[in-house]
């Protein structure tokens, strides 16, 4: 009984230190990101404030990112990410969304948007042309037919069973 005792004390210490060892390397990493901004309107609740704080740290912390929650926007677009400059994004959220369901689906698949244009899948030229993977993007396509708009939902969909799998998602 004594040497299980002994075992156990052992292997917790293990993993203990082991544990904190993780996260001192952690600690040490995160201290060479360069982080942005991460503005937000008086209309985001705290739950989706801790969301977008995750979203932002976990995705492009070094992005500087604006969210207009309440935007009027035209009939049936939930939401729309801008591209501002090369570290500035602005996401704005309808404010006739239906449902807390509904406004975070939107918001993952606006940080997806912005993801593309940090990765440079999504881009904007001089001319004001938009280009999907270096090539102009086709808007005569239906919005569930256009590839980074399928992207987008896809990584929504990774994005809410990563932080949020007890909520069921809409219907999409």
């Amino acid at each position: 009984m004594k040497r299980l005792t002994a075992l156990i004390l052992i292997v917790s210490f293990i993993f203990l230190m082991s544990s904190f060892t993780s996260f001192e390397s952690v600690k040490k990493n995160s201290e060479n990101i360069t982080f942005g901004e991460l503005i937000l309107d008086n209309s985001i609740s705290p739950f989706e404030i801790d969301l977008c704080k995750q979203l932002h740290f976990s995705t492009h912390p070094e992005a500087n990112v604006i969210i207009q929650a309440d935007a009027y926007l035209p009939y049936g677009v939930m939401g729309v990410t801008y591209k501002i400059s090369d570290s500035w994004y602005l996401m704005q959220l309808s404010g006739n969304i239906a449902n807390d369901n509904e406004r975070w689906w939107t918001m993952f698949h606006e940080w997806a948007h912005i993801n593309q244009f940090r990765t440079s899948k999504l881009e904007e030229t001089n001319e004001k042309q938009i280009m999907w993977m270096g090539a102009p993007a086709d808007f005569s396509k239906k919005w569930d037919k256009r590839p980074w708009e399928i992207e987008a939902d896809e990584m929504a969909d990774r994005t809410w069973d990563r932080l949020i799998p007890y909520v069921e998602k809409p219907e999409r």
